[in-house]
């Protein structure tokens, strides 16, 4: 089914529908052939604009509504990317930073630091890795230089002007 893979939806939610398909056709005894057109049939009824989230985007808002403690003050992780008074180091200890063209994510301190529930046991590094032009990186983050995906500036705010719209996030403030 790989090579017969539907051209809209993202990949994974062409494997979700693949291995169904692929699973009721051996059971039944249908064709390749047949299979394949039960698994086309299948993606033609998903309405990609109404059902569905990509987690990359589900991940990034829960990372930017994150709270974050430095003892007095509680900040949002989106409000302190443009916070004239924020500590930066605060959010790197959290696995996060910024530069002029990449957003930096390391996702063991960021399992550690941000209160992610629904993210338990995810990796969220493979999860940043489907934002376009994501890329692993090497980052210094506090003292430590620490393994990071790195995400393009532009792909954020493409995301956030398209599928996140509603949303109050300024993270494209200072560097």
């Amino acid at each position: 089914m790989n090579e017969n893979k539907y051209s809209e939806p993202h990949g994974r939610l062409n494997e979700c529908y693949a291995i169904p398909a692929a699973m009721y056709a051996a059971a039944t005894g249908l064709s390749e052939a047949d299979a394949v057109n039960l698994y086309h049939d299948f993606m033609r009824v998903v309405d990609i604009d109404e059902e569905v989230e990509m987690d990359h985007v589900d991940l990034l808002r829960d990372i930017f509504d994150s709270e974050v403690r430095d003892g007095t003050s509680t900040w949002y992780v989106h409000q302190m990317f443009d916070d004239a008074f924020c500590n930066r180091g605060l959010l790197e200890q959290r696995g996060i930073a910024k530069n002029s063209e990449h957003y930096f994510f390391n996702r063991t301190l960021i399992s550690k630091h941000l209160r992610l529930e629904k993210w338990k046991g995810s990796r969220l590094d493979q999860v940043l890795l489907r934002f376009d032009g994501a890329e692993r990186r090497q980052k210094k983050l506090g003292a430590s230089v620490r393994q990071c995906v790195a995400v393009p500036i532009g792909s954020i705010q493409k995301v956030l002007e398209e599928q996140l719209p509603d949303t109050d996030f300024n993270v494209f403030g200072r560097v």
